[in-house]
């Protein structure tokens, strides 16, 4: 199954509507106490030209604050260049594990809307009034950033950008804003695929059949 198809264009009515409600919280809740947490990109990456299904995690680390509870989340990335499009985002974290999993309720897939260059994923632990507990020094993912590059990409660094509060944000299981000290980005290095030129050697051997076939066809003198 291709990348793309994993991810519908169009997410259902109830869960924009359901999306929508995160937003709401986040706007008009109150911080929770001040912490150090970080949404970041995993990075740097290098993928080559014309590659569908390239994956990044999406971290939530807790550097060194108090333990805080987690209930919902929503982050929004953007692409500095076309040439990279995202196709969705998903549960799926490989490098650390998914916030709430096991208790997910969009998941797996939790693309609210997605343009190419602008994504947004959002969901909400599962089990009511209540969230998961990220503790301090511990990093959690927030989900899966599946993209394409386009085949006529020529070597680059494309930067990785989140949108900042409330399109990127946290809440406890109150509705509780929970706030984010640092969103740090990332970069795709994107290496361009090129037709190898024919060497020395081959020109060489190419010819000598040519010349001498030409030898024989000429008139003597």
């Amino acid at each position: 199954m291709k990348a793309d198809e994993r991810f519908p264009r169009v997410s259902s009515r109830f869960t924009i509507l359901l999306m929508l409600a995160i937003t709401v919280f986040l706007l008009s809740s109150e911080p929770a106490r001040a912490n150090t947490l970080t949404i970041s990109i995993q990075s740097p990456s290098s993928v080559n030209a014309g590659t569908s299904g390239n994956g990044l995690d999406i971290f939530l680390t807790n550097f060194n604050g108090p333990a805080v509870s987690i209930a919902a989340f929503t982050f929004e990335i953007s692409t500095s260049s076309a040439v990279v499009a995202f196709t969705g985002a998903d549960t799926a974290t490989q490098l650390n594990p998914y916030i709430f999993a096991g208790n997910s309720l969009f998941g797996p897939n939790i693309t609210v809307a997605n343009t190419g260059g602008i994504l947004s994923a959002s969901d909400i632990f599962g089990v009511p009034a209540a969230g998961v507990l990220l503790g301090a020094g511990a990093t959690v993912g927030l989900g899966r950033l599946w993209f394409n590059v386009s085949s006529t990409a020529t070597s680059q660094l494309v930067n990785l950008t989140f949108t900042g509060f409330p399109a990127t944000g946290l809440s406890d299981e109150f509705g509780n804003n929970v706030a984010v000290a640092t969103l740090t980005g990332g970069q795709v290095n994107i290496i361009a695929t090129t037709t190898p030129e024919p060497s020395s050697l081959t020109l060489m051997l190419t010819a000598v059949p040519l010349f001498w076939g030409w030898r024989k066809l000429r008139p003597g003198r």
